[in-house]
Parts: structure tokens; sequence; C-alpha cells
């Protein structure tokens, strides 16, 4: 199988440049290529290109971040890679990841989309995106543990990802696990096969990084506008049951909303606080959490 490890270079990740390159050199398994998207990289790509050890295409794309991914991800089909695995540039890849991902697609021809584990630790604190071994919709739906730099597909998948460009969307990975899982009735994650997640400022990673009003924002936001489109798309589509739990989703964050209108957020990160600082791990956007969950946290 014809493997890619497809990447974004951008303005920003030069801190992340020598460990990105190191891990690509170190893969336990080097039969593959590289597929990088220029997004703007700030210096010649042709020094990038001489310090790895594997063949390397270049393709310049300087959009938005979800533009590019789509664009590396149609270059590597039209490339005629069988597989790829995609990667942020501003994390690293365990050793063996490469030959992780190719052993498990030559085991399972029936398979088209996996995704791995990514860990972290930052502070003494220690994250890893590990939930569940078989993830189905309703797993996701509060939260994502499926991002794009841990996912891993067989080009043949390429066109229904470009299928889901959508410019509303505030995360476009946790956009494209949802509708996946809307049509396949379950995904596999692969915790054995890991990234390693490098904590910095733009980066919103569980316990490794303290919970904040800002995350809170954030994360009301995110799931403003998955939510929304989320339920359009399965008002659409006559999917009656999932469009009723997305708008029933959306309703929640209004509540959210309404509250901190009336409460102020001080009060709502009180208590979301409370509520989080019993888990083992917080997941991507889970910060938002319910009006019903907290009032039965308080309980």
């Amino acid at each position: 199988m014809r493997t890619a490890v497809l990447t974004v270079f951008y303005p920003g990740m030069q801190p992340f440049i020598d460990a990105y390159i190191q891990c690509i050199n170190s893969q336990s398994d080097q039969g593959f290529e590289m597929v990088i998207v220029d997004d703007a990289y700030p210096g010649p790509i042709s020094l990038v290109k001489e310090r790895i050890q594997v063949p390397c295409h270049v393709i310049e794309s300087p959009f938005t971040p979800q533009q590019n991914r789509l664009e590396g991800l149609q270059e590597c089909q039209r490339l005629g890679f069988d597989l790829i695995i995609c990667s942020d540039s501003d994390e690293t890849m365990f050793v063996d990841r490469v030959e992780g991902v190719k052993r498990y697609f030559a085991q399972r021809p029936d398979q088209y989309l996996l995704f791995n584990n990514a860990e972290a630790s930052h502070e003494g604190a220690y994250f890893d995106l590990n939930y569940k071994s078989v993830l189905c919709l309703d797993d996701i739906v509060d939260f994502n543990v499926l991002g794009y730099g841990a996912m891993n597909l067989r080009a043949s998948l390429v066109p229904f990802l470009v299928s889901l460009a959508n410019n509303r969307v505030a995360v476009f990975d946790w956009w494209v696990a949802l509708r996946y899982l809307l049509s396949e009735q379950s995904v596999e994650f692969r915790p054995d096969i890991k990234n390693h997640y490098t904590v910095h400022p733009d980066h919103f990673v569980g316990p490794a990084l303290a919970v904040s009003k800002a995350r809170i924002e954030q994360s009301i936001r995110v799931k403003k506008s998955m939510y929304t489109e989320m339920h359009a798309f399965c008002q659409q589509s006559k999917k009656e049951a999932q469009a009723d739990l997305f708008l029933k989703k959306s309703n929640e964050i209004a509540l959210i909303e309404t509250y901190i209108d009336q409460y102020s957020m001080d009060s709502y990160f009180d208590r979301v606080k409370s509520y989080l600082e019993r888990k083992d791990k917080i997941y991507w956007w889970q910060e938002a959490v319910s009006l019903s969950v907290l009032a039965q946290n308080q309980c």
C-alpha cells in the first residue's frame, strides 16, 4: 500500500520544525512519502525537504486550515496513494505510528478510517485521547476525541471528506467525525498507536491546561455552530431521530447562554469547574456543560 503522511507547514510552526522532522526521520517503517501543504511557511521549503529522508511532495495552499487540509487530501489522491496518515506539524508522531497504521489497514481490508491516540503532559498533568476502542455517534455528541491529526484513511474516502467542506462549522475535524458516524455505525480508535500532543497556547487539551472562562466561551461557540449545522443536515437528509438529538443539543447551548446572561459567567464557570474537577480527563469542547448535567452534579 503506497502511503503518504500529510501535513501543513504554516507561519508560527517554526518552533516545532526540528522535532517534527526528527519524528519523520525516526519512523520505524520508512516506506512512505511526505505530502506537505505550504501555507505561506516563512522560509525555503526546499531546505526543509533536504532534511527529510523520505520523498517529499509540496503544494502551495495559503487558505483556511480546512481548505488546506482538503487540498492536501486531494493531492494525495491525485498522486495515487492508497493510505493517508494525517499529521499536525506542531505535534510529533511516535516512532511506530506509520508502522502501526499500515499494519492495521493491511489486516482489515474492509476498514476505511482509523483514529489513533494522542497523549500530552504539562506541568505534572497527563492527558490522552483514549476513551473507547470503538466509537459511535452518541459517544462524540457532547465532546470530541477524534482529531484530524490522529486520522488515518484509505484514499478512496477522500471524495466523501471533500464533500463535507463547510465554512460555517468552527471545528472541521469534529464535523468530519460526526458526519462519518451518521452514515457508518462506528469507527475504531487505537490507543496503542500514538502522537505526542504538544501543549501550547493554541491547543486546547484536557486537564493539561486549566479550565478557564476562555475555554468555556470557545466551547460554547464551537458547539453552537456544530449543533446548528448537524441539525440542518439531518433535517435535510430526513434523519428525524438525529435531527431531534441535535436540536436538543442546540437548545442546551441556548439555555447555557441564557444562564450566563442572567447569573454571570463567574457563576457558570464555578459550576463547570466543580463538575469537571471530578473527571479523569477533559476532552475537546467538553467545557460547555448542559445545565441539566450540572444540576445532577449538585445533587
